[in-house]
């Protein structure tokens, strides 16, 4: 495949991971797959371009590397989004636990 391809896709899934990461519930799931697959195919892009020769002139450089900043950025905050998604559900069952279901109004 070639470097350039790579490199947008990879690109793209990491912009697509730093926004997926803020939905609710399945947001930081798909921000971290997303995440992790950008960074795989930035890299391989970047692996591509060195071991095709291109040299330092190859047009997908920023995008390859945009790509890298946008997916461990993307997953980093699907990580903190996860974590935090955690602690909430956690205190939600315990206070649950402790004052039960029913309210009175």
């Amino acid at each position: 495949m070639n470097p350039k391809s790579l490199a947008v896709t990879g690109m793209i899934l990491g912009i697509c991971a730093i926004v997926i990461c803020w939905l609710p519930f399945v947001g930081p799931f798909l921000g971290l797959a997303c995440g992790v697959v950008g960074l795989i195919l930035s890299l391989k892009a970047k692996n591509k371009a060195k071991a095709d020769n291109l040299g330092e002139t190859w047009d997908g450089k920023g995008m390859a590397m945009a790509g890298l900043v946008c997916s461990i950025i993307g997953m980093a905050v699907s990580a903190i989004a996860l974590i935090v998604m955690i602690i909430a559900l956690t205190a939600a069952s315990a206070i649950i636990h402790a004052y039960g279901t029913t309210t009175t109004w």
